[in-house]
């Protein structure tokens, strides 16, 4: 039931209370009528004056367990991150991804392969990942720290590939199988691996998600190439390709 609705309800009620209330005085009244009904009728546009103006200051206000508008911008943090594509493309695109996240990989098997023929792959989109593994997804973390490491190989976007395809099947000794797979010397990754060192990186791009009120995966933030920030339109979801090429070309349009 809406809020405007409710008002209202609450607004005819009253109404209905005072009239009511008026009526009834009027017959215990005794006096002269016509001086009594004038007063009456006065009175009642009065008081249902004050509550028109106290129910719109209601409405006004803001209402608890009402969330605002999710904003339709956003800005991230490149340096450091793992990228794909020309690194003097003129538009940027940071994917925040959970490797456990179901809607991550319909989006890496279908929107992703599209966008990385006709984009990437041409030179006009830089690609780049930022972790965002969510608290239901236990092995999502570790297989964030896998990806960085394969990353000191060269072999990010192999095993991230693998990672997505095996996304029920994350654990430590299935991620050595793929990580194998991918080509990666196992030695320098499993010191990695032990190393943790990718904790911090990790947990640094959860808080600049969480600060930009980013809430679920996969969200991207699409806009013009910077060295170090990318501040721009935020796409939620694993939307179809045509969503993300409108606001691409857009882009490289202004850039012209």
């Amino acid at each position: 039931m809406g809020t405007k609705y409710i008002l209202f309800l609450i607004f005819c009620i009253a109404v209905t209370v005072l009239i009511s209330l008026q009526t009834g005085a009027f017959l215990l009244e005794k006096n002269d009528d016509d001086a009594l009904t004038r007063v009456q009728g006065e009175t009642i546009l009065k008081q249902l004056a004050e509550i028109r103006t106290t129910l719109e200051r209601i409405e006004r206000q803001p209402r608890a367990g009402v969330r605002p508008s999710m904003p339709k911008t956003a800005s991230a943090s490149t340096r450091g991150r793992p990228a794909l594509g020309n690194p003097d493309a003129g538009v940027t695109v940071v994917e925040f991804t959970d490797y456990q996240c179901p809607f991550c990989s319909r989006f890496e098997r279908s929107t992703f392969k599209q966008l990385k023929q006709n984009y990437i792959d041409t030179g006009k989109v830089r690609w780049v990942v930022l972790d965002m593994p969510l608290s239901i997804h236990k092995d999502a973390v570790f297989a964030a720290q896998a990806a960085h490491c394969a990353n000191e190989q060269d072999k990010f976007w192999a095993l991230r590939e693998l990672l997505f395809q095996n996304q029920k099947q994350l654990m430590p000794e299935n991620i050595a199988q793929y990580a194998q797979q991918a080509g990666i010397q196992a030695e320098a990754f499993n010191q990695c691996i032990n190393s943790n060192r990718y904790q911090e990186t990790i947990q640094r791009d959860i808080a600049e998600a969480g600060k930009q009120r980013i809430t679920g995966t996969p969200t991207f933030v699409i806009g013009t190439s910077t060295p170090d920030v990318v501040s721009g339109k935020r796409i939620v979801g694993a939307q179809h390709y045509n969503v993300f090429s409108s606001e691409i070309e857009a882009l490289l349009k202004k850039k012209e």
